[in-house]
């Protein structure tokens, strides 16, 4: 039984939530913890899914980056080969305050997708910060 199935059975928080805008930050204040518990429960039962990973370490940029570098680092141990992976990570290190670690996840970016547009401007911007 994986997540879905469970979370269509039973609805365990009691109300419906759109984690599909959590990265926009649109989840309302007082939503946000079961959000989290929401996103938690998604991954504790389903691992190997890299989209649950994602929202959770979306959802935790706010509170915890250092939790959400964690929770990038298993999308892209799942998902190798994603640019767009690699610039989520660097979202969690510029939180966190580590220029250098951005500067290298958006070298990562560009060399698996040399023509994205956003990793080369923050590539360019993360090394202006480390000199």
């Amino acid at each position: 039984m994986n997540f879905i199935t469970i979370k269509s059975r039973f609805n365990l928080s009691g109300e419906r939530l759109d984690t599909g805008r959590v990265r926009g930050g649109n989840v309302a204040r007082n939503a946000f913890d079961k959000a989290l518990e929401h996103e938690r429960l998604a991954v504790q039962y389903e691992p190997d899914r890299a989209v649950f990973h994602m929202k959770l370490g979306y959802l935790l940029l706010q509170r915890d980056p250092v939790a959400a570098i964690a929770e990038f680092k298993k999308v892209l141990a799942l998902a190798p080969a994603t640019a767009r992976a690699h610039c989520d990570l660097v979202l969690a290190f510029e939180v966190a305050g580590d220029a250098k670690q951005a500067a290298d996840e958006y070298g990562e970016a560009l060399k698996l997708q040399p023509q994205f547009h956003e990793a080369k401007q923050g590539y360019e911007r993360m090394q202006a910060k480390v000199r």
